[in-house]
């Protein structure tokens, strides 16, 4: 099974990384071409410990600039975008609204992919997105990622079984979805 990550910024590449050598294939998709290329070919700048470390190790990954790509090849996407604080204390999550529309743009089927969204949302925004995709045939699932002055990924590397089991617990929530993807 692929796993895909929109967003491959100091959460969504620990996370990546940290899946990869659970033993998933994972594509990501990121809007900085000169970033992909790094990942392609093995090489980041990062503070996180071991970040490095597991990219060069990683035989189950790859990097790309288009949404779609990581949406067409995933059935459980993760998305860890940007959505800064405004002035008036709601989140930005014009981000997340574009990989919204990207799985609606989509030229071929998304019916039954699932969309973790893991970047903080205003409260009712996750049954928006819901709403907009539902037509389509996508599940939406909130699993916000919280880390604040610690390295993401020690906290991803405790915490990587819990998303798994997560994953599982989604499934078991939308049994159809389950069936598709573990076949």
């Amino acid at each position: 099974m692929k796993i895909g990550l929109i967003g491959a910024g100091r959460l969504g590449i620990c996370l990546a990384l940290l899946l990869e050598k659970a033993g998933y294939e994972v594509v990501v998709s990121d809007c900085r071409h000169d970033y992909v290329i790094g990942l392609n070919s093995r090489v980041i700048t990062t503070s996180e410990p071991e970040v490095a470390e597991l990219l060069d190790n990683a035989k189950n990954f790859t990097a790309v600039t288009d949404n779609l790509e990581v949406i067409k090849n995933c059935d459980f996407i993760f998305t860890l975008v940007a959505t800064p604080s405004l002035p008036s204390g709601d989140y930005d999550v014009s981000s997340v609204w574009q990989v919204v529309e990207d799985f609606k743009s989509a030229e071929f089927s998304v019916r039954g992919k699932t969309l973790i969204v893991g970047c903080t949302t205003n409260p009712g925004d996750c049954d928006a997105f819901q709403d907009a995709l539902e037509e389509a045939g996508v599940n939406v699932f909130y699993n916000p990622e919280f880390i604040a002055h610690v390295q993401s990924s020690e906290i991803f590397k405790e915490l990587i079984w819990f998303l798994l089991v997560g994953m599982i617990m989604m499934c078991m929530i939308s049994w159809r979805r389950c069936i598709i993807a573990f076949r």
